[in-house]
């Protein structure tokens, strides 16, 4: 029976790799050493970094297949020869043997298409997908040579079965393996620490959204509002693009530093006006960030503008993640910093956005 044996935490670092790339389309190899070929051990991998799709030959070749296609540049990837040759060297001085060929998929599941199997190198070589589509959660799928044809394997990593046949597995901490990156905050964020963060000084922006994924569309006007309409998803989606994470509650309420405002009778706080942007002030509108006084960590829009996704925890948190912090639209009540509402992770609303933050030892580039 076939089946592909990665290396202790091979697998994983490979798949952070390929986020870090993200979303640059990617393609590789697999490989083992020479004298164990016929049990599939993968040692090594390498990434390419040059593509060819862009040369007009090959192109013609991609864009032949179909509109999708011709509609995205990044769609498709064939290797240079040069470096197809660089690799080839590197392999023979490290004696080491092909086993299997990888690339990702940007848009679709880990699916075995016929562009795939017409594209795959050689017949002797296992092939890994991984999609992309929701770069929170990437999902795998493995395929076997057989008799001309591809089936579905199992995969092991150090001995633990990761993906088993006739499935994609996604492996849903990877997200947070990327956040060890040091990031790269998009135009529009600043970052300013508490304690052993680094924490946006605002929620996300539409522009520092657009920046990340271009597709994303906003008026000129609204660029630096928060961006709203965002699901969990979404939100940890732009954490592995950018190598940032969301606050845990715990921390959310510590960098509040808020005017607690437990009156449920009266909507008018006066200390909460100078911070908030809220029923009282916004005169039903969403603003800009940054548009009232920053709190005494030196961070906006904490409480009111939009409601902040928070980080979920695994256990008390099935299917559902905590939001804080009220919006423009809120009660002054709903914007006090001891308030969360748990909503489903899918969910998405005109006044819900989030912020981002990164633990400080992982560098100082904000």
């Amino acid at each position: 029976m076939y089946q592909v044996n990665f290396s202790q935490d091979l697998l994983r670092q490979f798949a952070r790799d390929i986020l870090a790339a993200y979303p640059r389309k990617t393609f590789g190899y697999f490989f083992g050493p020479e004298n164990e070929v016929d049990h599939r051990v993968v040692t090594r991998y390498r990434i390419f970094e040059d593509d060819a799709r862009s040369t007009a030959k090959v192109d013609e070749y991609f864009t032949s297949n179909g509109a999708y296609y011709r509609n995205n540049a990044n769609a498709g990837f064939l290797a240079t020869p040069e470096e197809t040759m660089r690799l080839e060297r590197w392999r023979r001085a490290e004696r080491l043997a092909k086993v299997g060929a990888f690339h990702t998929h940007l848009r679709h599941p880990a699916f075995l298409a016929g562009i795939d199997r017409r594209l795959h190198p050689t017949a002797n070589l296992f092939l890994l997908l991984i999609s992309l589509r929701n770069p929170a959660h990437p999902e795998i799928a493995v395929w076997a040579p057989a008799g001309g044809r591809f089936e579905s394997c199992d995969v092991f990593e150090g001995g633990r079965l990761v993906a088993a046949r006739g499935g994609a597995s996604y492996f849903p901490r990877l997200a947070a393996d990327v956040a060890e990156r040091v990031p790269v905050p998009p135009p529009g964020l600043n970052f300013v620490r508490v304690g052993d963060l680094r924490i946006a000084d605002s929620p996300v922006t539409n522009r520092a959204f657009a920046h990340v994924f271009p597709r994303f569309a906003y008026s000129s006007a609204a660029a630096e509002s928060p961006v709203t309409g965002v699901s969990y998803h979404d939100a940890e989606a732009f954490c592995v693009a950018t190598g940032t994470r969301l606050l845990t509650e715990p921390e959310w309420g510590a960098a509040c530093a808020g005017v607690h405002t437990r009156d449920a009778v009266s909507h008018h706080d006066e200390g909460l006006s100078r911070y908030a942007v809220y029923s009282e002030t916004s005169n039903n509108s969403i603003m800009s960030v940054r548009s009232r006084e920053a709190n005494a960590h030196g961070l906006y829009d904490m409480q009111g503008n939009v409601w902040e996704w928070c980080k979920r925890d695994d256990v008390k948190d099935a299917g559902h993640a905590p939001t804080k912090g009220g919006s423009y639209l809120a009660f002054a009540e709903m914007c006090d910093s001891t308030i969360s509402q748990r909503i489903p992770l899918h969910y998405r609303a005109p006044d819900l956005g989030f912020r981002v933050c990164f633990d400080d030892h992982q560098g100082k580039a904000c």
